[in-house]
């Protein structure tokens, strides 16, 4: 990441236990498990490293209700000694029905209600997928200030469900896109497929802007960027002083872009041009790609490719 000039921020997992009520993790998961001792101190030394990469940024996930507890939550916010309580925080919370379903059967609640009453969540966190919650979740998220992060083509390749994307906007709630799986590394992508979805389920071409005037490529950006940057932790997703210039350009001299202005520009990246009307992109003040093109482009796919080959031999 620092060869190639990525910023990002770290979000390692604690993952105990294969499902609720503490059950033993499979032969499958334990590659993944930590003890929270161990946890910490992996905590501890990324946070060293992070202090010194002005690029990087620290937090932590938690990979979901299934694989810790309450009291692992607990335990690691309450040992945590990076003295930055502003650190963002990520789970993974009711991305699909049997989740749910186990977490009513064990705790009596839904995923995100046992949450809210057992952690004190705050504008810190991040639920990612949220997918199957009520109406009643939705005031909750909105009221703790915490985000939802969509990730619609994981969703939709894993066939998780549709998230209530009408009903949390009318909350109030924040959300902001990732990629969860890597099935699409694309954010336009993502934020259209979240886009379209919310009109085939309203019927309606401008859910997303909630009765207001704009334009909705360009509201869906700014929000996801804005939110985005809070999940992560970092100063982006704005073009202010004193935010880093983490930036992408576009190609105004693009034929899907003649004629486009303003809000405009924003509308055709999200619907109709995504990666192929993207051409430099700028990182904590400096030029990582021009022209489409990034200096170790050659030598990062001969890499790629080796790697890949050495894992599939």
């Amino acid at each position: 990441a620092e060869d190639a000039g990525i910023g990002f921020t770290l979000l390692p997992t604690l993952y105990r236990h294969s499902n609720f009520g503490g059950q033993d993790p499979t032969p499958s998961q334990k590659p993944f498990i930590h003890d929270i001792g161990g946890f910490l101190e992996l905590l501890s030394a990324l946070n060293e490293q992070a202090d010194h990469n002005p690029d990087q940024s620290l937090g932590l996930g938690f990979h979901s209700l299934r694989a810790v507890s309450p009291d692992d939550i607990r335990r690691v916010i309450t040992q945590l000694n990076t003295g930055d309580s502003t650190s963002p925080k990520h789970i993974h919370i009711a991305e699909q029905k049997k989740e749910v379903s186990d977490c009513l059967a064990h705790t009596g609640k839904r995923p995100v209600e046992f949450l809210m009453d057992e952690i004190d969540v705050d504008s810190t966190w991040t639920l990612v997928h949220a997918t199957h919650i009520t109406p009643m979740e939705c005031d909750l998220i909105a009221g703790s200030g915490a985000l939802v992060s969509l990730c619609p083509t994981t969703e939709a390749n894993l066939g998780d469900g549709i998230f209530p994307f009408d009903i949390f906007l009318k909350t109030g709630g924040r959300y902001a896109i990732g990629s969860d799986a890597h099935v699409c590394t694309e954010a336009a992508e993502e934020l259209r497929l979240l886009d379209y979805t919310g009109r085939m389920m309203t019927r309606s071409r401008a859910g997303t802007l909630q009765g207001r005037s704009g334009h909705v490529g360009a509201t869906l950006w700014r929000a996801a960027a804005q939110n985005g940057a809070s999940a992560c932790g970092r100063q982006t997703g704005a073009i202010e002083v004193g935010a880093r210039a983490d930036l992408i350009t576009l190609d105004i001299d693009h034929p899907q872009l003649t004629g486009r202005s303003a809000d405009q520009i924003l509308d055709t990246y999200l619907f109709g041009g995504c990666g192929l009307l993207v051409s430099d992109v700028m990182v904590g003040g400096q030029w990582v790609v021009r022209e489409g093109k990034h200096p170790m482009d050659r030598q990062a796919a001969s890499a790629y490719r080796s790697t890949l080959t050495r894992l599939f031999s």
